[in-house]
């Protein structure tokens, strides 16, 4: 199983656990794109719709790609009463007519995909004057001075010594910036927005589970670390703090 597959095991988990996006984001992208009732819409990647619903509020008709047979089937019932419908194939793969939408967006999705062969295909499909918005959150977890932390850090390395705790993202996904320019996007735009969640053991081990590198170890092994990790939180105070920052890329097609 491909990391990029390993999303579509266990899709009701990953709707609950995978974090959503700060509402400043979406409504810088809403303003730049000038999203509104009747907004064709692109998103790539859907999953299980955790960037969906503001678009779908505003208005927009939304069309999304989602390889996953269980992410695209879950996200089907989940929106069954809005304006979506839900295309069950790769990007690369999807097939539709050029100058289609006035907005592709995506959404922790887009690294997956071939710079050479993502940005053009999408400035392919977007109509003249039309809007790219790629954006990401990058997770890390807490603060060295934190006890939790520490004991977190202890049981990786244990269990998986060649990885290493991710640091506060100064710009993780700013690659996206200079493929926007490269790729013949005008306006390019860059910005990034701060949050952060509090998980318990349990919901911090199933918030692990969405991950393809956790589901990627041997299982007695994944169990193994998934009970010391659980043990190191308690140890801590019982409470493991994820800081979040989200990165938000734009790009417009230049009007004929």
């Amino acid at each position: 199983m491909s990391k990029a597959s390993a999303f579509d095991k266990d899709p009701q988990n990953y709707d609950e656990l995978r974090p959503r996006y700060c509402p400043e984001l979406f409504a810088d992208v809403m303003t730049l794109a000038g999203a509104g009732s009747g907004t064709t819409a692109l998103e790539i990647g859907v999953g299980t719709g955790q960037a969906t619903q503001p678009f779908l509020k505003q208005g927009c008709r939304v069309t999304a790609v989602e390889m996953g047979e269980h992410l695209a089937r879950y996200v089907a019932v989940k929106y069954k009463d809005a304006d979506f419908s839900v295309v069950q194939t790769t990007f690369e793969a999807y097939v539709c007519p050029p100058s289609s939408f006035d907005l592709v967006y995506a959404a922790t999705a887009f690294h997956w995909i071939s710079p050479e062969i993502g940005y053009p295909k999408v400035l392919e499909l977007l109509k003249p004057g039309g809007w790219a918005a790629f954006f990401w959150n990058c997770p890390h977890a807490s603060r060295e001075d934190d006890p939790v932390h520490r004991g977190v850090q202890k049981v990786y390395a244990k269990y998986r010594p060649n990885s290493r705790p991710s640091a506060q993202s100064a710009g993780k996904y700013a690659a996206a910036e200079e493929y926007l320019k490269n790729y013949g996007f005008h306006s390019v735009t860059a910005k990034q927005y701060f949050g952060e969640r509090r998980f318990g053991p349990e919901a911090y081990v199933r918030l692990l589970r969405t991950y393809s590198d956790h589901n990627a170890m041997e299982e007695t092994v994944r169990l193994a670390f998934e009970r010391e990790i659980m043990a190191a939180i308690e140890a801590g105070g019982g409470v493991m703090t994820v800081h979040d920052t989200m990165e938000l890329y734009m790009g417009q097609k230049a009007a004929i």
